[in-house]
C-alpha cells in the first residue's frame, strides 16, 4: 500500500496521511477519516489506518489527517472555538484531497466527535455527498428526567432481550425468583412493540431536537447518504429512539440516514470482531456513494 504524508491548510500547519486508489480512474469519491477526540490520525485501535486501506482497495482517495494540535498537526494561532475551527480544518482537508486527487466530492467519516465535525461540515459544504456519524454525541442541552428515565428503560429493556435471556445464568436467577419482574416486563414490551399500533415517543421534542431533525433533512433533500452507526452499547441508539421514535421508523423505512448497530462493540470499536462489522458496513456505505459520471449524468 503506497502512502503519502501531507502538510495542507491556510498555514500549513495540517498533516494528514494520503492513501492513493488502488485503481485510479473509478470516479469514486475521496473520503476523509476526523479525528475522534484527541485519537490522532490512526484512529481508535488503528482503525483509520485500516479503513482507508480497504477504502482505497475499492478506487477511493482517502485522507485521515489531524486537528490543529491533536497528533502531528502544529496548533492553531487563532483563538476560534474548536467547533468552529474544526469544520474550516476539515474543509482545508477536502481542498488538499481534492488537489492531491483531481476529486471533488466526499464522504466523511468520524467517531464521537468527529462524527458531530462530519456532520456539521456536510451541512455547509455541498462537496460532502455522504457521511458515516459513529456513536456521535446526541445532545447539546442537559438532558431532561424524562428522557434519562426513557433511555435506562431502554437500556434496561435491550439488556433483558439481547443478553440475559440467552445467558444460563439469568435463567437460574429467574428459577430462584430474581429479576422475575424486569424479565416480564421486557417480554410484555417486546410483544406490545410488535403486534400493537406504535405510540409516539413520551419524550417531549425540544426545539434543539427539531432543529437537529430538520438538519438531517436538510442532507437527505440533497441526497447525502447517511449511515447512522452505534455500538450495541451505546446510549446513543436509545437516545434516538427515546426522543424521535416516529422520526426514527421514518428513516428506517426510507433507508436514509440509514441506521445500524454493532455487536460486542465499545464506544472506540475495540474488538476486532467489531472493526470487521465497522468495515462492512462502511464498505457498504461507500458503495452506494454516487461516482463522478453518475455527478455527470
Amino acid at each position: 500500500m503506497r502512502e503519502e504524508a501531507l502538510t495542507f491548510g491556510e498555514t500549513t500547519n495540517l498533516s494528514g496521511v494520503y492513501t492513493p486508489p488502488a485503481v485510479e480512474g473509478t470516479g469514486r469519491p475521496g473520503v476523509l477519516l476526523l479525528n475522534s477526540g484527541i485519537v490522532h490520525h490512526v484512529g481508535p485501535n488503528r482503525l483509520y489506518v485500516r479503513l482507508a486501506r480497504v477504502l482505497a482497495h475499492k478506487g477511493h482517495p482517502v485522507l485521515r489527517f489531524d486537528f490543529s494540535g491533536i497528533g502531528d498537526s502544529e496548533k492553531s494561532r487563532d483563538n476560534v472555538r474548536f467547533e468552529v475551527s474544526a469544520v474550516a480544518e476539515t474543509r482545508q482537508a477536502m481542498n488538499a484531497l481534492a488537489e492531491r486527487s483531481g476529486m471533488d466530492e466526499f464522504g466523511l467519516i468520524g467517531i464521537c466527535s468527529g462524527a458531530e465535525i462530519s456532520f456539521k461540515t456536510a451541512l455547509v459544504d455541498e462537496r460532502v455527498t455522504g457521511a458515516v456519524l459513529i456513536n456521535a454525541p446526541q445532545y447539546k442541552e442537559e438532558p431532561s428526567a424524562e428522557l434519562l428515565d426513557a433511555i435506562a428503560r431502554r437500556q434496561e429493556s435491550h439488556y433483558y432481550w439481547r443478553v440475559a435471556l440467552f445467558n444460563r445464568k439469568s435463567w437460574l436467577k429467574l428459577l430462584r425468583g430474581a429479576e422475575y419482574r424486569a424479565i416480564v416486563r421486557v417480554l410484555g414490551s417486546k410483544v406490545r412493540e410488535k403486534f400493537l399500533p406504535r405510540k409516539r415517543s413520551p419524550v417531549q421534542m425540544s426545539p434543539q431536537v427539531s432543529a437537529d431533525i430538520a438538519a438531517f433533512q436538510q442532507l437527505t433533500d440533497r441526497e447525502v447518504r447517511l449511515l447512522l452507526l452505534f455500538s450495541e452499547v451505546d446510549w446513543g441508539w436509545d437516545y434516538l429512539h427515546a426522543v424521535m421514535g416516529p422520526q426514527v421508523r421514518e428513516w428506517e423505512q426510507q433507508g436514509n440516514p440509514r441506521l445500524a448497530t454493532v455487536k460486542r462493540a465499545d464506544h472506540m470499536m475495540t474488538p476486532l470482531v467489531s472493526q470487521d462489522r465497522t468495515q462492512n458496513l462502511v464498505l457498504d456505505w461507500a458503495s452506494r456513494l454516487p461516482t463522478r459520471e453518475e455527478f455527470v449524468l
